[in-house]
């Protein structure tokens, strides 16, 4: 077991150095250049290429996933689905798995707006099958691999190996810590993430994803991120909402081959209004952090990107919602900071915490996205108890109002007197 968790971890740094490779190699063929590290997004490639990329791009990707989706609609076999069955019997078909990834970097790298961090989950998800069965592992313990190298596959490419081990154990393992099991599971999580992350230093030489600014210290910033908490509750869950709506709703299978086109290149003439909308909302993340945008074009931003990702996911590519969430969480926060005067150096911070309360709410997983967003920016002490604080309340908040609600319309209207 100690040589398949060992493997299992170096796969898993070498598919996410790989896969962070690619997506540059992607953007550079389309572009010219790398957009996703330009302040300006594709601003610099002319407008017809724009255009005309997001065309071509969303065109392969759209029957790639004619060919490969479930008709007349539906989706692969995930993660989650061959990591939970008890049975074992649903699996992630190999070549179908890594054609619907290689097309979610296409995509995303052509300019749809959509996360690209299923990709190298599903990459390591499929090694990690392959590994299971080479090994001649047992059912529960192929569950966990799976989970755990896929969580090491996100861990590798955005150099967060404690969110990579969250990822698995938050949202698909959910371990009983109460047992000897559980602990082990956490374990075989964490070892594999951290051993893929490091693997992955050999490519990122261990760069943050987004340049922090300086922060400074201001117990002002608590009080800011309890406003804040309560600002992305409302609109993380309709964010959320929005989400889970469109994807019941998505276009027939046969259909995606001009659906996926006609959503790519709506993004595309966005972005050349925008030039930080299109892609998966880095540039947007990195822009609101470095600073230099006035309130109302921020919030014009955050509007822009939650239309976008949302019309992009309507067209029926497949995608994630990680960094469009932080986009727009940050983007809306700042705004907000903005227009009530805040020091700069103390609302970064409280952007950070509206990134993570806003993925809080899509991802419904309060520890993952609260480091998700520390180690995406590398952040202090002081920024991390905010984030902390505001996250928690986030979280709590969406547990207790529902409850509250139901027990005050069990309670009824009071009696009238007469």
């Amino acid at each position: 077991m100690v040589v398949l968790i060992v493997v299992a971890g170096v796969v898993a740094g070498v598919i996410g150095g790989l896969t962070a490779e690619a997506n540059r190699l992607i953007e550079t063929l389309a572009f010219g250049f790398d957009f996703t590290k330009s302040p300006n997004g594709p601003a610099g490639a002319p407008w017809w290429r724009r255009l005309l990329v997001a065309l071509l791009g969303g065109v392969a990707c759209g029957l790639i996933w004619m060919r490969i989706r479930p008709r007349p609609g539906g989706n692969l076999v995930g993660v989650k689905g061959a990591s939970t069955d008890p049975t074992g019997t649903k699996r992630l078909p190999p070549l179908a798995t890594v054609l619907d990834a290689f097309a979610q970097m296409l995509i995303v790298g052509t300019g749809i707006s959509q996360g690209r961090e299923p990709a190298p989950r599903q990459y390591a998800a499929v090694a990690a099958q392959a590994l299971a069965r080479r090994f001649r592992v047992d059912v529960a313990t192929r569950g966990l691999l799976i989970a755990a190298t896929a969580g090491a596959g996100l861990a590798s490419v955005y150099n967060v190996p404690l969110a990579g081990a969250l990822y698995a154990l938050e949202e698909v393992v959910r371990p009983n810590l109460r047992t000897r099991r559980g602990w082990w599971q956490v374990a075989v999580a964490v070892i594999i993430s951290a051993l893929s992350t490091a693997v992955s230093w050999l490519f990122n030489h261990r760069a943050r994803t987004y340049v922090m600014p300086q922060v400074r210290v201001d117990v002002h910033a608590y009080a800011w991120a309890a406003l804040i908490a309560v600002v992305a509750l409302v609109v993380g869950f309709a964010f959320q909402r929005a989400l889970a709506w469109i994807k019941a709703h998505e276009p027939d299978t046969r259909r995606l081959w001009w659906t996926v086109p006609i959503g790519a290149v709506a993004v595309a003439a966005i972005g050349l209004w925008n030039p930080q909308i299109p892609g998966n909302g880095q540039v947007l993340v990195q822009t609101v952090l470095t600073g230099g945008l006035l309130p109302g074009a921020l919030l014009i931003a955050c509007v822009a990107k939650f239309g976008a990702t949302l019309l992009s996911f309507g067209a029926g590519s497949n995608g994630g919602v990680l960094t469009p969430s932080l986009a727009v969480g940050a983007s809306l926060t700042m705004a907000l900071m903005g227009w009530c005067h805040v020091d700069a150096a103390v609302g970064v911070t409280v952007a950070v915490v509206g990134a993570a309360c806003v993925l809080t709410l899509t991802q419904r997983s309060p520890m993952f996205s609260a480091m998700f967003a520390l180690e995406l920016t590398g952040s202090g002490l002081f920024t991390s108890s905010a984030v902390a604080w505001g996250v928690g309340l986030t979280w709590a908040l969406y547990l207790l109002l529902p409850r509250l609600a139901r027990r005050l319309r069990r309670r009824g209207p009071g009696p009238t007197g007469a």
